[in-house]
This record gives structure tokens, C-alpha cells and sequence, in this order.
């Protein structure tokens, strides 16, 4: 059983912290289901299972929008102006990383409801109840969402075999990569030992700040020659090193090849 977006009718409490509707100020979730071409659209809170509205002059600042080209279902992130007889939304001045942010959320929150669901189908129990007993308390635990409780292995204490099952399907357990790669610095000043290792530093820093859980290092070999050496769960994270360490080598006068 895959639940999708416009078929999961009750609201997502994974999320957060379960409500029945949103708080002035959140961002939130939803589809387009009714277009105005005149007036505006309303919007399914895909959170809250609520119906919202929105006006076009706070749907864009662009002068040459045309609601007609809008589509039904299609899904974005707005923020709650004002709750009274409705719910009232807009899209203007949203940052970029919280749109991506809450878009990520609802992702997680979907894969949570569709396990907790199929826990629900197999052992012929409400999907309320599954969220009572098994989702909630894990908001108090990890005091993020369910989803972050669930990734913390929480769940994985419960001897439990449907659930375990489920949770091995909905949340494997990620492939550590192990990645070694040769580097050269080389400062272009003159500056020496001190300024390559205050580029190193400084890498080392953001990346581990950047990305939590993450083993990574560079170790000397023989002038210029260095080591990168990461443990992570994606490859890609690498280019994503070799970047900022172009940038800090930059700010310090040294080339990193």
C-alpha cells in the first residue's frame, strides 16, 4: 500500500507536533484543488488536511503571471498570514532553503504515515492508535519529529517483527562509503606550513558542522601531496569537500589540486 499525497486525507502529525490547524507565521505544505482565475486559489494544507485560501497579489510580485497556466495537484510551500474565518496564505518573501527545508519535511512525513499505515492495515488497528502509542512518544524522545526519532533508531529497540519488517523496508540502514583521495596544496606566497594547515582547518570545520555523523580528515604525506580521507553515506560529499577547499585555499593564497 503506497499512500499518496492526494490520497492520505487526515492530516501528517510526524511533522511535528500533532494540531488541527497551523499557527500564524508556519510554513506550510499544500496543492492547488480550486483555481480562480479572477480572484485566487485555495489550497489543501497537506499537514493539517484543512482548506486554505491565497489571493494572486500574494501569490507573486510577478506582473506578468497568468493564473490560467497553473495546475490542479500541483504542490508548493506558502506561509500562514492569517487564521480567522480562513485560513489565509501567501508566498511572497519565502526563503529559498526554507522552501526546500519544508518540502523535505512533508517528504519524510509521507514516508512515515505510509509505513505507520501499513502497521496499521497488518495489525488490524487504527492508524490513530499506531500514532498514539508508537509515533507520539517519539516526539518527547528525540524532541525533533518522528521521523528524526525513527532515524535514531528508537523504534529498532521494540522486538517487534511486522514493525521491524516495515522498518527495514521504509528506513534501511545507509551504506557507509570509506573514500581516500590524494590532494596537493601548495601556498603561493611563500607563507608555508602554517597558512596550508589554516586552510585545512578551516575545511575541516565547515564540513564537519555541515554535515553531523561525518569522519573525515586530511593527513600529510609528503610536500604537497596531502590525503583526504572521508566515511560517509554519500560519495558525492567529496566534490563537496575538494569545493570548499578551493574556496578557504583561495581566501589564503593556496592552490589545491
Amino acid at each position: 500500500m503506497s499512500l499518496t499525497i492526494q490520497e492520505i486525507k487526515q492530516s501528517y502529525p510526524s511533522i511535528g507536533r500533532p494540531q488541527i490547524i497551523p499557527s500564524q507565521g508556519e510554513l506550510v505544505g499544500g496543492r492547488i484543488i480550486e483555481i480562480f482565475p479572477e480572484f485566487g486559489c485555495y489550497i489543501e494544507l497537506t499537514q493539517f488536511s484543512r482548506k486554505a485560501r491565497i489571493i494572486w497579489k500574494n501569490y507573486t510580485k510577478n506582473k506578468k503571471f497568468n493564473p490560467r497556466k497553473l495546475k490542479l495537484g500541483s504542490e508548493d510551500i506558502f506561509r500562514v498570514d492569517t487564521i480567522g474565518e480562513n485560513i489565509e496564505l501567501s508566498r511572497i518573501g519565502i526563503d529559498e532553503a526554507d522552501v526546500k527545508d519544508m518540502f523535505n519535511k512533508i517528504e519524510q512525513s509521507k514516508i512515515v504515515h505510509t509505513m505507520f499505515s501499513e502497521y496499521a492495515f497488518a495489525q488490524n488497528i487504527t492508524l490513530e492508535t499506531v500514532y498514539q502509542t508508537i509515533g507520539y512518544p517519539l516526539l518527547v524522545e528525540s524532541t525533533l519529529t518522528i521521523y528524526d526519532g525513527i532515524k535514531n533508531n528508537s523504534l529498532r529497540r521494540d522486538n517487534n517483527s511486522i514493525l521491524d519488517k516495515l522498518l527495514e523496508k521504509h528506513f534501511p540502514i545507509s551504506t557507509v562509503f570509506k573514500i581516500r583521495k590524494k590532494i596537493k596544496l601548495f601556498s603561493t606566497d611563500g607563507s608555508g606550513i602554517d597558512i596550508l594547515k589554516l586552510v585545512i582547518r578551516s575545511t575541516l570545520e565547515e564540513v564537519r558542522y555541515t554535515f553531523p555523523g561525518i569522519v573525515v580528515d586530511i593527513l600529510y604525506e609528503a610536500s604537497p601531496e596531502y590525503v583526504l580521507y572521508v566515511e560517509y553515506t554519500d560519495e558525492a560529499v567529496v566534490d563537496v569537500i575538494m569545493d570548499l577547499l578551493k574556496q578557504n585555499g583561495e581566501k589564503y593564497k593556496t592552490i589545491v589540486i
